[in-house]
């Protein structure tokens, strides 16, 4: 299984009381205009490395849903190839909320549920700090120290063992910052989820992969343009003048 943790968008000023578990509880935080814009980022960067989940999942609180259905949006809208057609993509399935994704939230009932996906499936996880980071580092220090240790290498990350206990001093080895992306490879289901952290892309980053297929899209436009001729209605309209020469060594070049 492959666990895409997102980090909600920007938020703006209000109140969470309850958190979404309580049935008294307020969920008056919703995204701000650059908080949109950021998760949006985050969409079309995922869109960009194909990434399609069988799931999305996210917290009760209203940011994070904001956030999920935007990258829901984005991910299940259908591109068109060179023919101008529609790709078929995996349609995806409505956005799941999950009260323990919440920040009082039991993570151990998150790891139960989330082991009852298949064990090939890709599942997109949006929330909230530390909750998110606690997550990780619980998945990835369940594995045996040796996996552990390959699985820092491969990442570059030091990762903390112990964070979220509260007995440690460093407490966020993992920093996850708004609209942050994060992949862990799940390597075991049973009895606990066990795996390695592959990603940890900052919103600069994903920017930058949000903006490859942008860049592609007009590059192709350009030389589209350039190779676009006039179309010849009989031999006597082609004349080898010293302007076609003069274009066409260019192009040769």
């Amino acid at each position: 299984m492959d666990l895409y943790l997102i980090r909600h968008g920007q938020s703006g000023s209000g109140k969470n009381i309850g958190l979404g578990l309580s049935p008294n509880g307020t969920n008056k935080k919703t995204l701000t205009a650059e908080g949109v814009i950021e998760i949006e980022r985050t969409g079309n960067a995922l869109k960009t490395l194909n990434i399609i989940p069988d799931a999305i999942i996210t917290s009760p609180l209203e940011h994070a849903r904001q956030s999920a259905e935007i990258v829901g949006s984005i991910l299940s809208a259908n591109n068109r190839g060179t023919d101008r057609k529609p790709k078929k993509k995996k349609k995806l399935r409505s956005v799941q909320v999950w009260n323990d994704l919440a920040p009082e939230g039991e993570r151990a009932l998150v790891y139960k549920n989330l082991a009852k996906f298949k064990y090939d499936s890709k599942i997109l996880v949006v929330g909230h700090e530390p909750f998110l980071t606690r997550m990780a580092a619980d998945i990835v220090s369940s594995s045996s120290s040796l996996n552990t240790h390959r699985g820092v290498r491969r990442s570059g990350l030091y990762i903390n063992p112990n964070l979220g206990d509260g007995r440690s001093k460093h407490r966020r080895s993992i920093v996850l910052k708004r609209s942050g992306l994060a992949r862990i490879s799940i390597t075991s289901m049973n009895p606990k989820l066990k795996g390695e952290l592959r990603w940890l892309l900052t919103p600069m980053l994903l920017k930058g992969i949000s903006l490859i297929k942008t860049s592609k899209k007009k590059k192709g436009k350009k030389y589209q343009k350039i190779f676009q001729y006039p179309p010849i209605t009989s031999s006597t309209d082609f004349k080898t003048t010293s302007k076609t020469k003069s274009t066409v060594s260019a192009i040769n070049q």
